[in-house]
């Protein structure tokens, strides 16, 4: 059985390379940043992620109560938190004043709420 090398395979070795090569370059970087991750206090680094969590927690509930208002619908929590904090990624990484992660929740919760309520939910969220 012979296998040919398919364009993704390509791609993805191509990429290897690239990381390796910029590793390498940047190696002296990587030092730095390990100096600086020795020097984090823990005690302020997990403060921070807890306080992640509950404002993550407290957009999901928000979000969770506006459906259910508005829409009378019922999403998981488990499912609209996860929603929230891909959300949250997709405005970071897409500076679109929210209107990425506007699309992304009609998308994502596109079932059981109409687009009009999660576009509505998403502006008020933005308001608030």
């Amino acid at each position: 059985m012979e296998r040919r090398l398919r364009l993704r395979d390509i791609f993805f070795y191509l990429i290897l390379i690239i990381i390796t090569v910029f590793l390498i370059i940047n190696f002296n970087q990587l030092q730095k940043f390990s100096a600086l991750l020795a020097g984090l206090n823990i005690f302020i680094l997990s403060l921070i992620l807890i306080v992640r969590f509950f404002s993550y927690w407290a957009n999901t509930r928000y979000f969770e109560s506006f459906f259910k208002l508005f829409d009378g619908n019922k999403i998981g929590f488990k499912r609209l938190f996860i929603t929230t904090i891909v959300m949250n990624f997709i405005n970071t990484i897409l500076p679109s004043g929210g209107i990425s992660g506007t699309s992304y929740l009609i998308k994502a919760t596109e079932p059981e709420v109409k687009a009009s309520t999660a576009t509505i939910a998403q502006i008020s969220w933005y308001v608030l």
